[in-house]
């Protein structure tokens, strides 16, 4: 008898421990709520062996604008109505040049017509001065993550350590902001303060300072810090990389992202000029280093180049060997003309960089450039050979005004 009114005090006290965490979010704005959507608040009563729920609607609102790291910078955010398979460049926190502040335009360089604002850095600069821990991942006197909740639709308590909440729900956990927008019908949410997970199904943005992933399912655990997304989008914003995949797991504490047949890109959202496709990708934020197996590399969706094996990039400003972006181009006398460059980091003070190039109406041309950087000197040596050129014409290579090569192989 005394055993089973302990369990059933812990049971309670479990409930009042959730009750009590409800009631903070009283005070907490909804993220990407419609202004007229329902909110429940729920706390405890005072004997700990029932719920006090209320459903109101004068809520203080969320501020519809989203900031950069800038504090003068604002734009307009995705609104509810958008929904999953819906790659609009707004909803990855793309601005356009034409949207942006000045303070903005000013440090994109020239010949970028846009770039990703990160919403979260400005409310991250605010924490990391804040002495209140809870507003931060994680600390060092304060390892455990607040999790905290807002439910448009309502919730439902399955077990003492399991929420089910419906419709629109913000769950923040630190400087990470999990929204899942949707009906009562179409999105669920489930909290598993036991396993410290948040299971979700709808549609959903995740965000940290920095990276943004995007889907329609998604399994946050704070315990292991693995995070996977289904049916995704990502952005990392301050190397401007973004894409696709079937399936994305981001680790939260090495900044490792794995991508299950997934893009890669640096191009505007929508409109990409060049395309990274591979059966897995893994970007290693902490080197600034990508690899990518089974590769393909698409001009405008057309396939150029292929590598089965795996293939290694930068992400970053590190000096890294491998693939530099393609360029095109054409003219009259070479056709259409692209270039996959290669680079090898060989040592601090020398690299070298290896052009293959098609020239439609020349033939396959290889460049080579080696640079070596010395105490009182820089020196650079450039070489290039284009084989069976098909501009050359053997009947008309002597004739005076001749466009033709003197020679087919030529250096």
């Amino acid at each position: 008898m005394a055993g089973r009114h302990a369990r059933a005090t812990r049971a309670w006290q479990t409930l009042a421990i959730l009750g009590f965490t409800l009631a903070i979010l009283q005070t907490t704005p909804a993220f990407g709520q419609s202004s007229n959507a329902p909110r429940v608040s729920c706390v405890a009563n005072a004997a700990g062996d029932r719920w006090i729920c209320e459903t109101g609607q004068d809520v203080t609102r969320a501020d519809p604008r989203i900031m950069s790291s800038r504090a003068d910078n604002a734009v307009v955010a995705s609104t509810p109505t958008d929904r999953i398979g819906n790659n609009n460049p707004a909803r990855l926190d793309w601005v356009a040049r034409e949207a942006m502040t000045p303070a903005q335009r000013a440090a994109l360089p020239d010949d970028c017509c846009g770039g990703f604002i990160d919403p979260q850095a400005e409310s991250v600069l605010r924490s990391s001065t804040n002495t209140d821990k809870s507003n931060r991942l994680a600390d060092e006197d304060s390892p455990t993550i607040t999790t905290q909740f807002i439910s448009s639709d309502g919730l439902s308590q399955r077990a003492a350590s399991s929420i089910d909440l419906r419709g629109e729900v913000t769950v923040v956990q630190g400087a990470r902001t999990i929204t899942n927008r949707g009906t009562e019908t179409s999105a669920q949410t489930t909290l598993d303060r036991d396993a410290n997970t948040v299971s979700l199904r709808g549609d959903i943005a995740f965000r940290e300072p920095g990276v943004l992933l995007r889907g329609n399912e998604a399994l946050i655990d704070s315990n292991s810090g693995r995070n996977t997304v289904d049916a995704a989008h990502y952005v990392l914003h301050s190397s401007g990389i973004h894409g696709a995949a079937k399936t994305i797991d981001y680790d939260s504490e090495t900044g490792l992202i794995m991508l299950e047949n997934g893009e890669f890109s640096r191009c505007e959202p929508g409109n990409e000029f060049w395309v990274l496709r591979a059966n897995a990708f893994e970007l290693d934020q902490a080197i600034g280093r990508g690899r990518a197996k089974a590769m393909s590399l698409r001009i405008r969706d057309i396939p150029i180049f292929y590598c089965p094996g795996t293939v290694q990039f930068p992400i970053g400003d590190q000096r890294l060997s491998g693939l530099l972006p393609p360029s095109i181009g054409s003219s009259r006398t070479g056709g259409v003309d692209i270039e996959v460059p290669y680079y090898l980091n060989l040592a601090p003070q020398m690299d070298a960089t290896l052009s293959p190039r098609l020239l439609s109406d020349r033939g396959v041309m290889l460049g080579a450039e080696f640079r070596y950087l010395a105490k009182t000197s820089m020196n650079t040596l450039n070489a290039s050979y284009l084989g069976g050129d098909k501009f050359f014409d053997p009947a008309t290579v002597d004739t005076l005004g001749s466009e033709s090569p003197s020679q087919e192989n030529r250096w």
